[in-house]
């Protein structure tokens, strides 16, 4: 007997079958493609106007499977706004071949509800002759909806965008302009066209500070944000147009976590806030110098007033005293000598009065001798009046100030002290006199109960007013003026004013 040689292959008579089980292993995997993809196959036989589909088409329309329609009644699933733009589609592909590609709306058997589905098609030829049609069916009525809804989203989105009343850009991480509304372009003087190749740290844009000096690259609040990477709010500044006209604008930024956005910028309109400012600064201004110029007066009429009580009433009254006082060592009577006595006595006290009014009015000490000794002697006076320790220290150095501003420094200070009086309940007081860097410098403490140091900043408060009005008068002339108090601890101001030349003027004699 011979021996058959194995060669390694399969008998043939194997080959059907395997062919069977791959094809329908290849089946089964495309079943299972389609109902995950939520796509499957169709195909339309021309002659007989047959449709044949697999199990996914059929579970999209509706149907039991194994279902096999017309062509007529295929299309019969469509909605009616649909079908047309289908029935051309296959028209076309039947006769041309040319393929189609559509998005329809499409009514499940059993439904009344519209869903989106997305069929493909092409032609299948033989013999040179087209004999069918085959192509995919997918429901898209989900991806449909979504996308929908993004559409409306966004379209809100667009509305919102343009007829927001700020001004919005969005820039990217280089700080091209890539998106701007219809009042970012205003504000900023682009144009729709060209916004997109324009930067807002464009050198075609001036842009300044309030002050008028330019602004740094780093101080814009676009570049602050993305740099820092948090929300930049109320950066103020200017942009010079053409004509040298200036929109001044207040720019909030924040950065945009996306790929081709960096920073979202919103611009507010401020130039007419800005313009009322700046006249409202302009008229403080003026209010302090008229405010100033007025105290000036009021101390020359003092010194005017005091000038004449001293020089006038009071020489008056001293020399009928003293004739008095002769004509009333000459009588022998009396009761007559009483009488003179009496009016001699009342004389006298009007001269002491005179006196005072004449130191209340204008301090001759101020005027013959400096602002250190009249301090000193304000000091001095309160003391002995009120029975409150008084100290001063002075440096000792020059303080060249004028009549007028000399004048003003000595009544802030006094008025200082005397507050102390009023309200303090202090045991004592020091005022202290220097001279640094061309300003002269005072400052008046006290061991009293202290106060709440916001009451300054309300007028209406009577132990604020005075202390207000002593800041602003400062103001007026360049002066500082500085705050401290705690309950307990006690109060401690401190003034200053630049210095000027004295000029030479005529103290009370």
């Amino acid at each position: 007997m011979t021996e058959k040689k194995k060669t390694g292959h399969h008998d043939s008579a194997d080959l059907p079958k395997r062919a069977e089980e791959a094809l329908k292993k290849s089946s089964q995997l495309l079943r299972d493609t389609g109902e995950m993809a939520k796509v499957g196959g169709w195909e339309l036989d021309l002659s007989t106007k047959e449709v044949s589909w697999t199990e996914e088409v059929g579970r999209i329309h509706g149907v039991e499977p194994g279902y096999r329609p017309k062509l007529e009644e295929a299309l019969n699933f469509y909605a009616p706004e649909s079908r047309p733009a289908v029935e051309e589609a296959l028209k076309k592909a039947a006769e041309t071949g040319e393929p189609y590609d559509l998005e329809s709306l499409f009514i499940p058997s059993g439904s009344k509800d519209k869903i989106w589905v997305r069929s493909l098609g092409r032609a299948v030829t033989s013999g040179g002759k087209i004999v069918k049609l085959a192509g995919t069916f997918q429901n898209i009525d989900k991806y449909k909806r979504l996308e929908e809804a993004l559409r409306v989203s966004l379209e809100k989105y667009r509305v919102l965008f343009e007829s927001f009343p700020l001004g919005i850009t969005m820039s990217d991480k280089s700080g091209k302009i890539i998106e701007a509304n219809i009042q970012s372009e205003r504000l900023l003087g682009i144009t729709r066209e060209a916004h997109a190749q324009r930067r807002i740290d464009s050198k075609e844009w001036q842009i300044i500070r309030k002050d008028g000096t330019p602004m740094r690259d780093d101080e814009y609040a676009s570049t602050r944000a993305f740099r820092e990477n948090r929300l930049i709010e109320n950066v103020e500044m200017g942009i010079v147009k053409d004509k040298g006209e200036i929109t001044w604008i207040s720019v909030t930024a924040a950065p945009i976590p996306l790929d081709d956005y960096g920073v979202a910028i919103a611009y507010s309109d401020i130039s007419e806030r800005t313009r009322t400012e700046k006249a409202l600064r302009k008229y403080e201004a003026r209010l302090r110098a008229l405010s100033l110029e007025l105290s000036h007066a009021e101390e020359r009429e003092r010194r005017r007033l005091a000038l004449f009580l001293h020089d006038e009433i009071g020489q008056s009254l001293a020399l009928l005293r003293m004739k008095l006082g002769e004509y009333a060592g000459g009588l022998e009577i009396k009761s007559g000598k009483h009488d003179i006595d009496q009016i001699c006595d009342v004389l006298e006290k009007a001269i002491d009065q005179t006196h005072a009014l004449t130191f209340e009015l204008s301090p001759p000490v101020l005027h013959q001798l400096g602002l250190e000794a009249a301090i000193e002697w304000a000091g001095e006076k309160i003391s002995q009046d009120q029975g409150i320790d008084f100290i001063f220290n002075d440096d000792g150095r020059m303080k060249p100030l004028d009549v007028d501003l000399k004048a003003f420094l000595f009544r802030c200070i006094r008025e200082l002290m005397m507050n102390i009086v009023k309200h303090a309940k202090a045991r004592g007081m020091t005022v202290s006199l220097t001279m640094k860097q061309n300003r002269v410098c005072a400052v008046v403490e006290d061991n009293g109960i202290g106060f709440d140091t916001s009451l300054l900043e309300r007028q209406a408060e009577l132990v604020g007013f005075g202390l207000f009005s002593i800041r602003e008068r400062l103001a007026a002339v360049d002066g500082t003026f500085e705050l401290r108090s705690e309950a307990g601890r006690g109060t401690r101001v401190a003034l200053s004013i630049p210095v000027k030349i004295e000029m030479p003027s005529s103290g009370v004699s």
